[in-house]
């Protein structure tokens, strides 16, 4: 893909990546646009990759972390066919949108998207050209919770979430660095709250997931070893 990026092609690709936390929906919209009259049987194609995956691999220690691994084809395994005309033209442009509901065992800030235009041939196939992006963070802001207080942060032991004026949490969830819910509470009481069985949890890192009413909001909390 970085080859493919270095070459010279008559098609360029963007890729807008938005991803809304709350309802963990991935909108993935892919533009090719070309810069020359070509001719061919050309298809459009995306892939949701995830880092830092930790997991076996054989003959190396255990915590081996994975890279770029394919969570999802989003144009499927032959990809978008029938979007690109057979003979495109100058300054033509062509728009695909996915749209994926990324589960929570998958850890959406290690997410990113590579987008493709390949031309099928009888020999076989080849790329002419590639892209990649992040996900940018959409419809997080208007559903926030606004200020949130947690602490002690790290902590040893029992970790304390406060909320502003007073109110009630709803739920809290504590999420693995993997993506993974280690935790799911829903506590009792206003104002502030403790979260319980995070002493339980194994020291590292997570993300700590705090919901009332519609409104959603995330922070990465770090569990103290003694």
């Amino acid at each position: 893909a970085d080859l493919r990026k270095q070459g010279v092609s008559p098609v360029e690709l963007t890729i807008d990546a938005g991803f809304n936390a709350w309802t963990r929906l991935l909108t993935v919209e892919v533009t090719a646009g070309f810069t020359a009259a070509v001719s061919g049987d050309m298809v459009l194609n995306a892939y949701v990759l995830e880092d830092n995956v930790a997991g076996p691999q054989t003959a190396a220690p255990a915590g081996y972390v994975h890279h770029q691994i394919v969570r999802e084809v989003l144009g499927g395994a032959s990809g978008t066919a029938g979007l690109i005309p057979s003979t495109t033209v100058v300054g033509g442009a062509y728009v695909q949108q996915y749209q994926l509901t990324v589960p929570e065992q998958w850890n959406s800030d290690n997410l990113r998207v590579i987008a493709m235009v390949t031309e099928r041939r009888a020999a076989g196939s080849f790329t002419m050209n590639v892209a990649d992006a992040d996900l940018v963070a959409v419809g997080v802001e208007e559903r926030s919770l606004g200020a949130l207080e947690v602490f002690p942060n790290p902590a040893a032991d029992e970790l304390y979430v406060r909320v502003p004026d007073n109110g009630a949490v709803e739920r809290v969830q504590v999420l693995a660095m993997d993506g993974r819910c280690v935790l799911d509470t829903r506590p009792l009481g206003l104002g502030t709250v403790q979260v319980d069985g995070f002493a339980a949890l194994a020291p590292g890192a997570y993300v700590l997931r705090v919901q009332r009413g519609g409104a959603v909001r995330e922070q990465r909390v770090v569990r103290m070893g003694h």
